[in-house]
């Protein structure tokens, strides 16, 4: 519910016309103008809590979608290090897997689509969030055989957990699928 006001400029649109309309009907039934000033004083300040609410407070759903788009920032600029720093130290076998595919390929374009953070609890010891999203990539493979590639991988789980420094990582609990993989170069 939460996610209503903290996430979505359009509640705060519609909370605004509301007080404006408020009080317009005030000002039309009265005839007192300090009723419309009110109801536009009103909007204002609707308008103004809820940009500070869906721009610049920071939420667990924002901070988690983020590390999200930070870890494909990652992948595209080939920063291994970045990578494994954004996994859970905890997840040994997803450090090593991103390691390995990693030296794999020469990544040139990532692109994150669908992302829906679909629980986030902060009642587990430490807290964990769970997201599903798409993902592409495109480079080249590395090695002998320097092939181009696409790949799309539709993560349909993934889970994160809040580390003690507060950032949210990715945990061994992950699943997906490969839709689609072509070595072809040119994409879907």
């Amino acid at each position: 519910m939460t996610e209503l006001f903290t996430e979505n400029y359009l509640a705060w649109i519609a909370i605004a016309a509301v007080c404006v309309l408020i009080g317009h009907a005030v000002f039309t039934g009265t005839s007192k103008r300090v009723f419309f000033f009110a109801g536009f004083g009103a909007c204002v300040l609707a308008l103004a809590i809820g940009a500070y609410l869906v721009f610049f407070l920071q939420t667990d759903s924002k901070l988690v979608r983020k590390t999200i788009y930070d870890l494909a920032d990652a992948v595209e600029h080939n920063d291994v290090e970045r990578v494994v720093e954004m996994v859970s130290a905890t997840a040994t076998r997803t450090r090593r897997i991103a390691r390995v595919q990693m030296a794999l390929a020469d990544v040139e374009h990532t692109k994150v689509t669908d992302l829906h953070v679909d629980e986030i609890n902060r009642l587990t010891s430490p807290p964990r969030a769970r997201v599903h999203f798409r993902a592409s990539a495109s480079g080249k493979a590395t090695g002998i055989d320097s092939y181009p590639f696409t790949v799309l991988i539709e993560f349909t789980a993934v889970e994160l957990r809040l580390e003690p420094d507060g950032h949210w990582r990715v945990t061994d609990n992950c699943s997906f699928n490969y839709p689609g993989y072509s070595t072809t170069g040119d994409g879907y």
